[in-house]
């Protein structure tokens, strides 16, 4: 599957919304016992909030209209009147940091909003996919993270999952304070973001949590952001086309929409499963058939993940079949039964005897449940799964069931949880999903809907201020690195056009490694791409000296087998420091890595130059590796290299006229290991060489 998808279903199943959602219902009552409906303040308003210093503040709501609304934090209190439509925005003079809580008053007639616990100091924005959303409670060393959660003026705001097909007004998020009992729900990058620039500023600080696992990169750019990429220029009118058209619908046409949706649907998954399986070693052999001879197989407990049944098929892409006899007892025998599966990584094919039973194509997240309407008779039979993955760790989803229910009688049941056999099919070519078009859904709220996510989550955010905002994600656009480095753009574009803040700074976060190993590939196709996709869009946001942009690389703290490495309190590290010397101009000992900047060649040899190489060495004190050069032929091999100062020299006795050279261009780089004196990993790069 996409990483993008497996991610999400991760955190649908990791993340906290039902709780925080909860949390806010509760303070939803609380402020309504205090004003009428007629005055409400935008979304990020709320007990406990952090408000940015150092720059005028906007407040704003709505209130009746017309009617005269104040404002009154501290020694400030601002007036204005609400428009037509009721809206108002105040701004509150410069505010001084302030660790004192206190309480923001707004008053329009006879209504009142107070909100108390209100702070004074540095407002970050955290957004991305999983890596960035990841929970204190599941990183590294969490009963630390508990022990040490006692700097109450660390406050993180969090927003549910939402999609919208225009901006809105509200989200439903809250402010919590860092307690043990609280910080393990916490973004764990935004929370060691926040304790880096707290102990060194000894300020307040808060982040607005603002991410979605699995998500990709398009539906956090706002119309703003697009509008600086005339390529998207058709994209967007079809949008707003679609979007047209769907208001417009009437009911015979709904009707006619569905007929024509489902029969092309049909169409489209029996052509991805004679395209993926047509030649597909299983069912060629017929892995299927009840005769078919599995002596041979090998042994699993389902249900189950690929990774967890053998680790050799963690980052195993195409099909592996199951295979397991049943007995139906005479109470279950010549009645339609229903086949509950869980939820299987990415799609599959189930077969009972020799009938096709059913077939799910790329629906990761649903259990299944396929019917068998003419029942088996009592007795001995078999059951084959082929489960296809496309990518990452496919399988069975743990912990829901898999059984046989009888269907007029849901007490008679047979499990098929326990010992399974199994074996690899082969590989498959990847071939897009059948997409089960609903006309009676509103388009343009997809989850990987363009503008979606900034419409629903980020825009009711606006014009709250803040400093900057830390960004991780580009897993989910790996296959799309083409592309990446002006959407990043237009996304930084975007998001400093809506805030009216050009000087918005953006810390993003370079992917780490991830996949199997590849000690015989010393360059791949790949992350390699997508993280110099990542390097190339912040310095293109750079070039335009508008505000500070930074990249800090995560190559070294990656998990060939985990798209989530664990160690987010070190990302965190690593984005405090670059915003504490890019933002705040204070002395960390360093933020960056050794960064590329030009190789020159002699002969067969070939020296590199670095930024931020001051002490370059390697971890661990072996010789430098992860580098490689290819010839006139253009295949890369490993190379030997040498540190020289604050230079590498780099060659190889099998190529005497180097034409490229890369280092750490891998899915999963575990040999590069060049550090500077502070640390800090030489960040992957690939070059030609000037004859």
């Amino acid at each position: 599957m996409r990483l993008a998808r497996r991610e999400r279903r991760e955190e649908h199943r990791n993340m906290v919304d039902r709780t925080l959602l909860s949390s806010f219902a509760a303070l939803s009552f609380f402020i309504t016992s205090l004003c009428d409906a007629g005055l409400s303040l935008g979304s990020p308003f709320s007990e406990s909030m952090v408000l940015q210093r150092g720059v005028s503040v906007p407040v704003w709501g709505t209130a009746d209209a017309n009617t005269l609304v104040t404002v009154r934090f501290g020694a400030q209190a601002k007036q204005v009147q609400s428009g037509a439509d009721g809206k108002f925005v105040v701004a509150l003079d410069p505010l001084d940091a302030s660790k004192t809580p206190r309480v923001l008053i707004v008053t329009s007639g006879a209504d009142e909003v107070s909100i108390g616990d209100v702070l004074v100091g540095e407002v970050w924005i955290a957004s991305g996919q999983s890596n960035m959303e990841w929970p204190v409670s599941q990183s590294d060393d969490p009963a630390r993270d508990q022990l040490e959660a006692t700097n109450a003026t660390i406050r993180i705001f969090k927003a549910p999952h939402l999609t919208a097909s225009s901006p809105q007004s509200s989200v439903p998020g809250a402010w919590t304070v860092a307690s043990p009992s609280t910080v393990g729900s916490f973004t764990a990058i935004g929370y060691s973001f926040a304790q880096g620039l707290s102990k060194t500023l000894d300020v307040p600080v808060g982040v607005l949590d603002l991410s979605w696992g699995g998500s990709r990169i398009e539906p956090w750019i706002p119309r703003e952001g697009f509008a600086t990429l005339r390529e998207w220029d058709r994209k967007i009118e079809a949008m707003d086309r679609s979007q047209k058209t769907w208001r417009e619908l009437d009911g015979s046409t709904i009707a006619q929409l569905l007929n024509r949706a489902e029969s092309h649907y049909t169409r489209q998954k029996e052509d991805f499963f004679a395209a993926t399986l047509g030649t597909e070693r299983g069912s060629t052999e017929g892995f299927y058939k009840p005769e078919y001879n599995d002596a041979a197989w090998a042994t699993c407990t389902l249900p189950n993940m690929f990774g967890s049944i053998d680790p050799s098929l963690a980052a195993f892409d195409g099909t592996v079949w199951f295979r397991r006899t049943f007995t139906i007892p005479a109470a279950m025998a010549n009645t339609s039964l229903r086949f509950e599966l869980p939820a299987i990584d990415d799609s599959d094919v189930a077969y009972v005897d020799h009938m096709r039973l059913g077939d799910t194509a790329g629906d990761w997240e649903k259990p299944r449940a396929y019917r068998l309407a003419s029942g088996l008779s009592a007795g001995l039979h078999s059951i084959s799964i082929c489960v296809i993955d496309a990518s990452g760790n496919g399988g069975f989803a743990k912990d829901q069931p898999m059984r046989i229910v009888r269907e007029d009688d849901a007490t008679q049941t047979l499990s098929l949880t326990g010992a399974w056999k199994w074996e690899k099919g082969g590989n498959v070519p990847r071939i897009a999903y059948p997409d089960r078009f609903d006309p009676l859904k509103e388009p343009n709220v997809k989850f990987e809907s363009p503008m979606a996510m900034y419409n629903a989550m980020i825009a009711p955010c606006v014009p709250y201020a803040v400093q900057g905002a830390i960004w991780y994600q580009g897993e989910s656009n790996a296959g799309e690195h083409a592309e990446y480095a002006l959407l990043l753009k237009a996304l930084v574009d975007g998001w400093r056009t809506v805030w009216a803040n050009p000087n918005l700074a953006f810390g993003n976060v370079q992917l780490a490694g991830f996949m199997a190993a590849a000690p015989t590939e010393p360059v791949q196709p790949g992350w390699g791409s997508i993280r110099a996709a990542q390097e190339a869009g912040v310095d293109a946001i750079n070039r335009e000296h508008r505000g500070a942009a930074g990249l800090v690389t995560a190559i070294d703290i990656g998990s060939s087998g985990d798209i989530h490495p664990k160690n987010k309190r070190e990302v965190g590290n690593r984005l405090s420091h670059w915003a504490l010397e890019q933002v705040y101009h204070a002395s960390t000992g360093g933020w960056a890595g050794p960064l590329f900047t030009s190789a020159s060649r002699v002969g067969p040899s070939v020296t590199l130059r670095f930024d931020h190489a001051s002490g370059l060495t390697t971890r661990g004190g072996g010789a430098p590796s992860g580098f490689a050069l290819a010839g006139d032929d253009g295949v890369f091999v490993w190379a030997d290299a040498v540190i020289e100062g604050d230079t590498v020299i780099v060659s190889s006795s099998t190529i005497a006229n180097p034409t490229q050279v890369a280092y750490a261009w891998q899915n999963f780089p575990e040999t590069s290991n060049v550090v500077n004196a502070e640390a800090l990993p030489m960040y992957p790069f690939r070059s030609a060489l000037k004859p």
